[in-house]
């Protein structure tokens, strides 16, 4: 599992360091993937519908 997620969180980690133990980096990327999750719903959601 960490070989398939460390290309993805290693960058995030190099802004935002573990704060206390706590590694953040990793709720950061399920925000940015629930908002591009939100983006692409509300652009492609209307079209797949009228299809």
């Amino acid at each position: 599992m960490m070989q398939l997620t460390e290309p993805f969180v290693a960058p995030v980690r190099r802004v935002i360091p573990p704060l206390g133990g706590l590694d953040l980096s990793v709720l950061v990327i399920f925000i940015g993937l629930q908002f591009i999750n939100f983006l692409l719903g509300d652009l492609i959601g209307p079209i797949w519908f009228q299809l």
